[in-house]
This record gives C-alpha cells, structure tokens and sequence, in this order.
C-alpha cells in the first residue's frame, strides 16, 4: 500500500481531449528454489487521465447512411455515427417512429457507443412491434455525453429525422431524410 501524488500541468493552448493511463505495477512470489512449481503473481494497475481543458472542448457528430429493412415482423434500423468533435463521446440513442397523428407505434434503443475523435461505429437497434402499411416519421435522439451524467451534466443532443413508407404487402418501399 502506497500514496503516490502526481500533478498534471496542461501547456497553454491546448484544447480539446488528452487521454492516458499511469500503471502501477508490483511482482509478487518469485521463483522458489524447492522442489515442485514457483509461480509469480504480477498485478497491474491503472489510473486513467482524462484532460480536457475547460473551455475547449466541443462534442459533436455526424449521423449518416439510415438504413431500415424488415427482418420478420421487425424493423431493424442501423445508422453510422462519427465523431467529429475534440474529445471522447459515450453516446445513446432512441428512435420513435410515429404516425400521420403523431402517435408512437414502435420505439426502441441503440446500442451505447464510445468513440475518439475521429471514430466512426455503427448504432443498431430493431422494434418489438409490428409496423404495418402506411407512411411514417422516424426521429432519432442521440445523447452524446451520456458519461458526463457521472459529474452531474449534459451532454449535446442531436435529432435526426427520416421518413418510412410500408406497402400493403408489407413491404418498405421508401426511406430518406426527413423535414
């Protein structure tokens, strides 16, 4: 057991998100003489730094390439995220797709992603209902700073919507972009 002090001094003009890990390493057993088997016991750990200067940071992304095909009676809706801001982003999402009323008839969550500036992963989910014929408004909420719940803020949100159009057979015969 030890206490170790350490201070980080960021340099002026930095901006943005800096990211690392200190590891703490102790060897324990070693090798035994004897007669039979030794065995070393090594045990590592790390302390991560997360630096972000305040004032500096911006949290965004690009949602792009929605796709929605039916497998089943569900829906199941994919769409790439990038991260195109300066820092690290846990982002969740939903999506509702609504009717000509502005009723919801099937909801659902994406899949938690974590991204580096610069990343770009895939959001899937799928409904639990069965959507039928008609034409339909689909709106994606993503949170951004999902982590940053942990110190008491909020993270950007980004909406992205789309539209649906489901044939009597039902058949998806048109997505795209919405309003």
């Amino acid at each position: 057991r030890q206490i170790v002090n350490y201070r980080v001094k960021v340099p002026e003009g930095s901006a943005g998100g800096h990211y690392s890990v200190l590891f703490f390493e102790s060897s324990f057993g070693g090798k035994d003489s004897s007669e039979g088997v030794g065995m070393d016991l090594v045990v590592r750990i790390g302390s991560l730094f997360y630096i972000e200067p305040e004032g500096t940071t911006i949290r965004a992304a690009e949602l792009n390439n929605l796709s929605i095909k039916r497998t089943g009676n569900a829906l199941e809706i994919k769409a790439d995220l990038k991260n195109t801001g300066n820092v690290d982003s846990t982002c969740a999402g939903t999506f509702h797709i609504m009717d000509a009323q502005g009723m919801v008839i099937a909801r659902g969550e994406f899949n938690k992603v974590y991204t580096l500036p610069g990343d770009s992963v895939q959001l899937v989910s799928s409904t639990q209902e069965e959507v039928f014929k008609g034409r339909y408004d689909v709106v994606i909420t993503l949170d951004l700073g999902r982590a940053l719940e942990e110190i008491g803020q909020r993270g950007p949100v980004i909406t992205k919507e789309a539209y649906l159009e489901i044939s009597e057979s039902g058949e998806i015969v048109g997505t795209g972009e919405g309003k």
